[in-house]
């Protein structure tokens, strides 16, 4: 199905992780910082032509954050400080996804409204699978969400969808170096940019400008699929959490004793 005539998209959650009941709760989603994904390839790429590329990170005004791309690290580094990343999937009923990504089939898969994330995004599309690392040349301009967009031939089975967030000032932090003791606590952020505003207390007037690791933004949940194997008690949170919402609940089961097959059985 293309993407611009796609209703829903879905995220497989583990109930371990403490998030995904605020999720539920507060009908949100995050966008998560590219170093945090399962994928250590994410955002790699090749270099064609190194004079394009800067001249394309000139031309966008983010001199500031990178004066010159001397290699592949470069371009990652301007990828994971200016985009957030959201992976989705195009179906609920994938069993490796529920055994991979909800815990064993005892988690949940959320079905989000895909017009509502569109609304607040940079932009969205399907993966593309290759076998080897994309190389950046000529296609200059559409090349930072390009880049983002592929994955090794191994990861095909998920059929992924991504959405990228692009980092606003109202996710960005400021503070001084002489704060630099309140940066090293603040985990969720990384530092995005150094800059003097004073030269001649180069210690204390040193600028950090951080970013949000996650972004997390309000969207509409259509319904809620229960994996195989989740525990009574999670059914009974998860009833708990949607509350007086309508969002449709969902129990998976397998559509018959001899079929593979996965169906969902409405709880509501």
């Amino acid at each position: 199905m293309d993407i611009d005539e796609m209703k829903s998209c879905y995220k497989y959650f583990s109930l371990k992780n403490e998030y995904t009941y605020k999720n539920i709760e507060n009908e949100q989603i995050a966008f998560t910082y590219i170093p945090n994904l399962n994928d250590p390839c994410e955002a790699v790429v090749r270099l064609g032509i190194f004079d394009e590329c800067q001249d394309y990170f000139e031309n966008i005004g983010k001199k500031e954050t990178l004066t010159y791309i001397e290699n592949c690290d470069d371009v990652r580094d301007i990828l994971v400080k200016e985009y957030r990343l959201l992976c989705v999937a195009q179906c609920y009923k994938q069993p490796l996804m529920w055994a991979h990504y909800a815990d064993g089939h005892r988690g949940v898969c959320i079905e989000y409204d895909m017009q509502d994330i569109k609304k607040k995004i940079y932009t969205i599309d399907t993966v593309s699978y290759v076998p080897e690392i994309p190389t950046i040349s000529d296609d200059i301009k559409n090349y930072l969400t390009e880049i983002l967009m592929y994955k090794s031939l191994d990861w095909e089975y998920e059929r992924e969808i991504r959405a990228i967030y692009k980092i606003e000032p109202k996710d960005r932090i400021t503070m001084t170096y002489h704060c630099k003791n309140e940066y090293d606590r603040k985990e969720e952020s990384i530092p995005v940019n150094y800059a003097y505003y004073d030269d001649s207390s180069y210690d204390d007037n040193y600028e950090i400008i951080l970013a949000k690791k996650a972004v997390v933004i309000p969207c509409k949940i259509k319904n809620i699929y229960l994996g195989i194997n989740i525990d009574q008690k999670d059914i009974e949170k998860i009833k708990e959490k949607i509350g007086a919402k309508k969002i449709g609940l969902y129990k998976m089961n397998y559509k018959d004793e001899c079929s593979y097959e996965l169906e969902a059985e409405d709880l509501r």
